[in-house]
């Protein structure tokens, strides 16, 4: 492309903003790739080959497994009373008793059920990559759904009367929990996408997206209070603890001052924990993680100052990181295990391997580079160009990708040819 043939515009008049957006397929594995739930002395995780298990929590024992109709393995479980609420690759959203280990219903939506789920007061919400979030009654019946501008892997999160949400289409969703009609809307300049709830902390939200930032919002206005720029994007709300913020991303794994959007410490691990759940307990802090040549995974504790109190390296990658509760920790490898450690020591206790080899994965990359045209005429001064690893866009109005945007589809992201040579993926 010669873009002094192609476009007469003066350097002022433009501006460039790459567009992340990947999509993650899991074919039929073994592999854990969703976080672990605890409830009552029962762990319950989807796999990629296609069951839902449940497990005694104390001695890792096989007490039931349920098959859906396509890998279950994405997003963790929910356990409302008696029902275990998860979602698949076949479209479906599955109910299961956990008493009887009976379906007593499943909710077809128009594409791969990928997110998380959230309940409140009788009622559960999740996404679908048909780009629609859907809010039924614990029957199944739907009572509201919304449309949003493309895939939904996320998690949402509801807090007084309002669910919140985000999807690939840069933008997160406030919507009122009983109308589902939307609140407001913030957009990012890459997709969201996040293993865990979107976290909240008092009148703030805090969400990771692929445009390279971690966002901090007034969750009642929408209004950013502020982002931090991290390496490559975050598919991780994090966890706050405190006045602080705790999150991975490929650049390392971050603790920020949440007042005002200050690193306190960054750790580089060596391993990518973008899309690590992030877990707090007992003053210590827990993230998991993974190669790009999915050879290896980890586990790692740290302290409140950022010192590794230990290490679990296992032989595949623990993307989504560690689920803690009743003083227990898990957490699934792509290696096919779920890991039972004492959350003290990091030791061993039990592990429990799924049916099946490691699973497969096919990355899809849509990831983009947008010429955005400035309306105004302000656009990309030399100081930008300067620093473009912290270039703050802030100044250009937002405008929709239509006809004075040209997409070009980036070589070298990751997900493209060239990156999926680079790092051995098949």
């Amino acid at each position: 492309m010669d873009f002094e043939k192609d476009f007469d515009l003066e350097i002022s008049d433009f501006g460039f903003n790459k567009i992340y957006s990947l999509v993650w397929d899991h074919e039929y594995g073994g592999s854990i790739a969703c976080l672990p739930v605890i409830d009552e002395g029962v762990v319950y995780f989807g796999c990629d080959n296609y069951f839902l298990y449940a497990l005694d929590i104390e001695t890792g024992k096989e007490i039931w497994k349920f098959k859906s109709g396509g890998c279950a393995g994405n997003y963790h479980p929910v356990v409302v009373d008696n029902i275990v609420f998860f979602g698949s690759y076949d479209g479906y959203l599955y109910a299961i008793n956990k008493k009887t280990k009976k379906l007593e219903w499943k909710f077809k939506t128009g594409d791969k059920l990928v997110s998380g789920i959230a309940h409140e007061k009788g009622k559960i919400v999740f996404g679908s990559r048909d780009f629609y979030v859907y809010c039924l009654d614990m029957n199944g019946n739907e009572l509201w759904r919304f449309r949003t501008g493309e895939k939904i892997v996320s998690i949402p999160s509801i807090k007084e009367g309002k669910v919140y949400i985000g999807s690939y289409d840069g933008c997160l969703y406030c919507l009122d929990f009983e109308t589902g009609k939307e609140i407001w809307r913030f957009r990012t300049g890459g997709s969201i996408g996040s293993i865990a709830p979107m976290n909240i902390k008092d009148d703030k939200i805090f969400f990771g997206s692929w445009d390279f930032n971690m966002y901090c919002l007034n969750r009642h206005s929408g209004k950013e209070i502020w982002r931090f720029r991290c390496g490559r994007g975050a598919m991780t709300c994090g966890e706050t603890d405190g006045n602080v913020l705790y999150f991975g991303a490929k650049d390392g794994f971050h603790a920020i001052d949440i007042s005002n959007g200050k690193e306190l410490w960054v750790k580089k691990l060596g391993y990518n924990t973008h899309s690590s759940h992030t877990c707090v307990y007992n003053d210590k802090i827990y993230v998991g993680g993974g190669e790009d040549t999915y050879k290896r995974g980890i586990l790692v504790c740290f302290d409140r100052q950022g010192n590794i109190l230990w290490k679990f390296v296992t032989d595949g990658p623990c993307w989504l990181g560690p689920q803690i509760k009743e003083g227990k920790l898990v957490t699934g490898s792509w290696n096919c295990y779920l890991y039972n450690l004492d959350p003290e020591t990091g030791k061993l206790i039990w592990k429990f391997k799924t049916g099946g080899g490691p699973s497969k994965e096919k990355v899809t990359d849509h990831s983009e580079i947008g010429l955005v045209t400035i309306i105004t005429g302000k656009g990309v001064t030399n100081d930008d160009q300067e620093t473009s690893i912290s270039r703050d866009y802030s100044h250009i109005p937002e405008v929709d990708i239509v006809d004075n945007v040209y997409i070009s589809k980036s070589e070298y992201s990751s997900g493209s040819d060239a990156y999926k040579i680079k790092n051995d993926y098949n």
